[in-house]
């Protein structure tokens, strides 16, 4: 009986997909301070944040190397724009 509910269950309100992933990075402790203080400086609320944002610019930046471009131009408010080369 149990298991034939069970079936019926899984059928009518299937498993999604998790919208997010847990992952374990291990890290140097100096890596996690870093981390931290990127943290910190960017008022970000956690450090997945801060892996996350990191990512979007790592991959602006191999999609600028695929079209050899390297300029970033960057602007606070109210402040003229000015651009950076970025190298790795």
């Amino acid at each position: 009986m149990f298991n034939f509910i069970g079936e019926l269950w899984r059928k009518v309100f299937p498993k999604k997909p998790p919208a997010r992933r847990r992952m374990v990075l291990r890290l140097s402790p100096e890596a996690v301070e870093r981390l931290e203080q990127v943290r910190r400086e960017d008022g970000s609320p956690d450090r997945a944040e801060v892996v996350r944002r990191s990512l979007r610019f790592y991959e602006w930046y191999l999609q600028q190397i695929a079209q050899e471009g390297w300029t970033l131009r960057l602007a606070k408010d109210g402040e003229p724009v000015r651009e950076v080369e970025i190298k790795f």
